[in-house]
């Protein structure tokens, strides 16, 4: 079972181009595979700060704003702690996060499960399942979420590494594409004024300021290279 949910967590991450996209469908995927749950979210944090927060629906959206903007409840309880809290019941038992408890009693949530995900020792981030109903969740829950937050915690950090890596390789690649458009643009005037290389590259500046370009827009100029910026889907969003 736990295999089949990193399997499931890294194919869902694999789909989408967008990190963000990719993490919406992992809370669903959890909220459907959660008993009672009515809706489920995913958080990424570094030092206690949240990077990046998704959620199944927008009951969930709305129980995590009320969560992080009140900086208290289960979920920084359960990442602080390193270890999953069950709330039973939202609804007149609850006196660890009065005002949580409170607030999030209007939304009509009734109790909720909140999991750390934990790679290697380190919080990398939360899963926060939500329900209705009281008493939705049970000491074996915890266990189970316990249990399967692993797997999903490895395979969503798995997918953060690939991101970063490809946002690297994009930019070496933007960077070595910008390196060889200066240097045709610095042979081309040195052939074009007959100039010494260093004369070019200087040339190539003055022109730049004249026009209040950058050097990169100078040189496509030079060249009469049109400069296509990347689109959003050429893009990762975090």
């Amino acid at each position: 079972m736990l295999d089949v949910l990193y399997d499931a967590t890294v194919a869902i991450m694999q789909q989408h181009l967008n990190f963000r996209r990719g993490l919406v469908d992992v809370a669903s995927m959890i909220s459907r595979n959660s008993a009672g749950a009515d809706g489920a979210g995913v958080a990424l944090m570094h030092d206690d700060q949240v990077l990046l927060r998704v959620a199944s629906s927008v009951l969930v959206e709305k129980a995590d704003d009320v969560q992080y903007g009140l900086g208290e409840g289960p979920c920084l309880t359960a990442v602080a702690e390193k270890r999953a809290i069950i709330i039973g019941s939202l609804r007149g038992r609850e006196q660890r996060w009065p005002r949580f408890a409170r607030e999030i009693r209007q939304l009509g949530i009734g109790s909720a499960l909140s999991l750390p995900l934990v790679v290697r020792q380190a919080v990398i981030g939360s899963v926060n399942i939500y329900s209705r109903r009281e008493d939705a969740f049970l000491e074996a829950d915890v266990v189970s979420g316990e249990r399967f937050a692993r797997p999903v915690a490895a395979a969503i950090q798995s997918a953060r590494i690939t991101q970063h890596l490809d946002q690297l390789a994009a930019q070496l690649f933007e960077t070595l594409e910008v390196q060889a458009l200066i240097s045709a643009a610095i042979g081309f005037l040195r052939h074009r004024e007959d100039l010494p290389t260093e004369a070019a590259k200087q040339r190539l500046d003055e022109l730049a300021a004249r026009d209040h370009q950058s050097l990169t827009d100078a040189a496509a100029s030079v060249l009469g290279t049109r400069i296509v910026a990347p689109t959003d889907d050429a893009t990762t969003s975090t």
